[in-house]
């Protein structure tokens, strides 16, 4: 990585830190309690952001085809159907209200 790239993601990284802490006081939903698991989901995505274009979530493979891939965006489409199936969204974002998965 260049200096500058560090920097767009720091930047990036405290845009999507406001974005997810808004959905979870949106949403109800609770965030990774995990204060490093938490730091490299937010990192992952702000690299995502400043290497894709976009929040692509970190655990989703992108297609390169511009529709099926806003579906990874974070929040992605499917979170909400993993957080009821299993606790929580694949990349352990976000959990159920209890926080239990």
């Amino acid at each position: 990585m260049t200096d500058n790239e560090d920097a767009a993601i720091a930047r990036e990284r405290d845009v999507i830190r406001r974005r997810v802490m808004r959905y979870v006081g949106e949403s109800g939903l609770k965030l990774q309690p995990d204060a490093k698991k938490l730091d490299l989901l937010l990192t992952g995505l702000a690299r995502r952001k400043v290497r894709k274009g976009d929040f692509y979530c970190p655990c989703r493979v992108l297609t390169g085809l511009a529709e099926e891939d806003r579906k990874a965006v974070c929040p992605c489409d499917y979170h909400l159907k993993e957080i009821a199936e299993e606790g929580c969204c694949k990349c352990e974002l976000f959990f159920k209200p209890d926080g239990k998965k």
